[in-house]
Formats: C-alpha cells, sequence, structure tokens
C-alpha cells in the first residue's frame, strides 16, 4: 500500500500577524465603526466599537509604560464588575483570595492599585 504525500498550504501561517496586539489593531483599522462587544449597563446592554475599543487598550498601554512596564513584563488586569479588556487570571473562581494569590505567583509587573488609578 503507497502512502500519498499531502502538501500543506502554509500561505497562513507565512502570512499572520506576528503577536495577538498586531492581530487587534489590524482588526481595529479593518473595521472602526463594527461593533466590538457589549456589556451591562444598568437594565441595558451598552454596545462598543472597535475604535472605541482600540482608543482604550491605547490608553491603557499607555499608562501601563508610564507605570514603567517593559516589553513583555506580565501585567494582570481584574475589574469586579465587568470585564471589558480581560486577560485570564488563572484562578479558579473571581475571589479576592484566589485572584490575589494568582497575581502573586504571575510575576506581573503593576499592581492593582496602579492600574485602577490609571484607568478610573
Amino acid at each position: 500500500m503507497s502512502q500519498s504525500t499531502v502538501s500543506p498550504d502554509l500561505s497562513v501561517i507565512e502570512n499572520r500577524p506576528p503577536n495577538v496586539g498586531r492581530q487587534f489593531f489590524d482588526r481595529v483599522q479593518s473595521s472602526p465603526n463594527r461593533e466590538a462587544y457589549r456589556y451591562p449597563k444598568g437594565d441595558e446592554w451598552q454596545s462598543v466599537t472597535w475604535k472605541e475599543t482600540g482608543d482604550q487598550v491605547t490608553r491603557l498601554a499607555a499608562g501601563l509604560v508610564a507605570l514603567g512596564v517593559e516589553p513583555e513584563q506580565r501585567v494582570g488586569l481584574h475589574d469586579d464588575a465587568v470585564a471589558r479588556i480581560a486577560l485570564p487570571v488563572p484562578a479558579p473562581d473571581r475571589q479576592p483570595d484566589a485572584v490575589d494569590i494568582a497575581a502573586r505567583h504571575s510575576g506581573q509587573s503593576a499592581d492593582a492599585a496602579s492600574i485602577s488609578a490609571m484607568t478610573a
């Protein structure tokens, strides 16, 4: 029995964005006025566009740089309300102690108080 050789199409891999940040901002640029996500506000849902989300991420990134965060350093983000821009926290629940333990062991470089003050 002979085995056939299939040549995979590597263009998807070769042409992918170099990182998630570039992929995110490519999406912001390609569809700025489309809805990126919704979050509850009272009894209603508030819609946020990709441009608004990109602006929020840019402000957050500028604040982290102002705090002295260097490229490739880990930063933990936590929001008690609804996660609007979220990075996963490896905690089994959202209890403060569990989040605190996850943050201490993650190697993150900015504390929650600094991030809260920066995004308020």
